[in-house]
């Protein structure tokens, strides 16, 4: 079958961007670097005031950023059972994770939300230094218990992460009402709870054992390809994780802000980036008409050899920008994203 190519989804307009920002993605919540090329991917929220989400790149030569255009195709072999193609129109693109398949090639895992809960596929080239994408197929995210820990709930999942072996791993909570104060009050006040949950085509889904959170949110694999990072976002805290073992790791606690989405960076660390202040206020901001949310944030630098870590951003938001939830760094410069805002702010990197 011939691909066709999908529209693109419209981007915020730019407006006057110093060295400082990077404008034209939209509700950017998640980062990942395609290693050994030009390119940084971005999600894209749908949302009040926004309409449709998507997907954006942005070259990190020139620091300019532009919708991502999806080719619809047949789903590959490995993820034929996905019950049906996507729904650009309605895709609202969460939490990512990339794999690098061989020289040009990687597959993008996009946490997806709108017309269904899913982790969906992208085979992503990047040949000649031109990027194309194409979606290839998708795994629905499982029910799971309510929060009364016995009656089946839909599964809303936030983060992801590639495995080795083929394999994927998500966070997932029960889905909530953002828009209802009182779920949302629930949440800040740290009664909501999920897992991390592991997929293989010869098995299906599984539930890690030992990673049930309060406000699981973010999620990274280690770099010996095993373990993984977690963020408890109302525990302020961030674990490490493994099947081997039922005993999470506590390896930051009593954080002054919220974590939400952890990104290995190009030196080697890994970075937490999140909100300060009441995360009741971060919540409904992120699903209101607000242009911007203008929460402080925070950024937590993480050395995954020594498991030790130490405070390298806290700022103010502002008119342009606020509310940080990914912090990933390029080069020698921080790039941060927001759940909402239609730029990347970068600050200079410190020096380890």
């Amino acid at each position: 079958m011939t691909a066709m190519r999908a529209e693109a989804p419209a981007a915020a307009e730019p407006g006057h961007c110093g060295e400082d920002q990077i404008c034209g993605t939209v509700n950017a919540e998640d980062m990942v670097r395609l290693d050994g090329t030009d390119w940084v991917i971005t999600s894209g929220m749908a949302g009040p005031g926004v309409g449709r989400g998507g997907l954006f790149a942005i070259s990190v030569g020139s620091r300019t950023a532009a919708p991502l255009a999806i080719e619809s195709a047949p789903p590959d072999r490995d993820f034929a059972s996905c019950p049906a193609p996507l729904d650009l129109a309605r895709f609202s693109a969460h939490g990512l994770s990339v794999r690098r398949d061989a020289v040009d090639r990687y597959t993008l895992f996009v946490i997806g939300h709108g017309g269904r809960e899913a982790v969906e596929l992208f085979g992503i080239e990047t040949a000649r230094g031109r990027l194309r994408a194409r979606w290839a197929g998708c795994v629905p995210v499982p029910s799971v218990a309510g929060p009364d820990g016995k009656t089946p709930a839909t599964g809303n999942a936030n983060a992801v992460a590639a495995l080795p072996d083929g394999g994927i791993a998500i966070t997932v909570s029960p889905k909530m009402d953002h828009g209802d104060a009182r779920s949302v009050d629930r949440l800040a006040q740290g009664s909501g709870a999920g897992d991390v949950m592991l997929w293989h085509g010869s098995t299906g889904w599984r539930t890690l054992a030992g990673s049930r959170f309060r406000g699981i949110n973010g999620l990274s694999l280690m770099p010996d390809g095993r373990r993984l990072l977690v963020s408890a976002q109302t525990e302020r805290a961030i674990y490490m994780v493994s099947p081997g073992s039922a005993t999470p790791v506590r390896i930051a606690s009593e954080l002054g802000f919220f974590p939400d989405n952890i990104r290995l960076g190009d030196d080697g660390m890994f970075y937490a980036a999140g909100a300060k202040g009441p995360l009741r206020d971060a919540v409904l901001c992120a699903f209101s008409t607000a242009r911007v949310c203008r929460q402080a944030y925070a950024v937590l630098r993480i050395d995954p050899s020594t498991l030790t870590s130490e405070m390298v951003v806290e700022a103010d938001g502002n008119g342009d920008f606020g509310i940080a939830t990914t912090a990933l760094r390029v080069g020698d410069a921080l790039w941060l994203s927001s759940f909402r805002g239609d730029r990347i702010r970068i600050f200079p990197a410190r020096g380890d």
